[in-house]
């Protein structure tokens, strides 16, 4: 195996591969039947998923993580389904529990709740009613995970067009210095530019974008402490700190740009750590507007519950 694919091969691999060694020995205890039948494939497809060697392209649209789990949860569905009733007694208070971690709110999962709590043995109803119920649940919880995979998906395309347009802009400046009114007067005959210099530079542009993205990356590992962890396998808060690095660069820029316009105090009137320091501030000034980001990220990933988070049921 190649580095690259060892480096792919996340935490959610090693985790779902154990998952399917317990599930492969259930699901070997079931009573021949169509559910058996169903379950060894299932699983058989779960971990063809999981071992697969990543793919960039493979990476983007997820589709080994939600084959693998979706395989796993329709293999889980059907030991329940091709289990004994004594196996379902058995196992009900803990299914239930998963079912409420996804559906706090469903019926079903009071209703089966409240028969797990008895000593009776489980009937032929209440075995259909678990099978439903955990279908459903995980259902729902694939939808949440496609959710914030597409959510994932739209914090990278973003902060690859911004990194290229953040590039561009550092080309157009190193190519022709005078395009941006970066430079100014620090109250004598001299001219005052980011890098220091007497005159506009190729590097000026660079400076100022460069100072952007350092205070966003810091004000953004700040923001990051407001987020929770999360069993999902989309590294979603690194994404969105990415995101605030070409966002920190384009408004420190454009924060200089409008100081050069009279906006606030004139450029000209700034000696060069100032004007330094103006950078910085307008490039944590990003954080202005990615807390919504943040938010909306916080928001999927709360919602995106699976049977590890039990924590969340209410």
């Amino acid at each position: 195996m190649s580095a690259f694919s060892g480096w792919m091969r996340s935490a959610w691999r090693e985790h779902l591969g154990i998952k399917l060694d317990v599930l492969d020995s259930d699901a070997a205890a079931l009573p021949d039947s169509r559910y058996k039948t169903l379950a060894i494939k299932c699983l058989a497809d779960a971990r063809a998923a999981a071992t697969r060697e990543g793919t960039l392209s493979a990476g983007w649209t997820g589709v080994d993580v939600e084959h693998a789990w979706v395989s796993t949860h329709a293999a889980e569905v059907a030991i329940v389904r091709g289990s004994t009733l004594e196996q379902v007694t058995t196992a009900l208070p803990s299914l239930v529990e998963d079912c409420a971690a996804i559906l706090p709110k469903d019926p079903r999962v009071a209703t089966l709740r409240k028969f797990a709590d008895t000593s009776h043995p489980a009937t032929e109803t209440q075995h259909v009613l678990l099978g439903d119920t955990l279908q459903s649940a995980y259902s729902t919880s694939d939808a949440q995970h496609v959710r914030v995979r597409s959510f994932r998906n739209i914090l990278l395309g973003t902060t690859v067009l911004l990194a290229f347009l953040v590039l561009l802009v550092g080309i157009i400046g190193s190519a022709a210095p005078d395009a941006f009114a970066l430079c100014g007067s620090d109250g004598t005959a001299s001219t005052v530019c980011p890098t220091g210099a007497a005159h506009a530079t190729g590097g000026d542009v660079f400076l100022v974008e460069l100072l952007g993205l350092l205070a966003a990356a810091i004000t953004g590992a700040i923001s990051i402490r407001k987020l929770s962890g999360t069993s999902t396998p989309y590294a979603v808060p690194i994404v969105s700190l990415a995101l605030k690095l070409p966002i920190g660069a384009l408004t420190a820029l454009g924060g200089l740009l409008f100081l050069r316009a009279g906006f606030g105090p004139t450029i000209t009137s700034l000696n060069q750590a100032q004007v330094c320091a103006y950078a910085l501030v307008f490039g944590a000034a990003q954080q202005l507007f990615m807390q919504f980001v943040d938010k909306q990220a916080k928001t999927v990933l709360d919602a995106a519950t699976t049977t590890s988070d039990k924590t969340k049921t209410s």
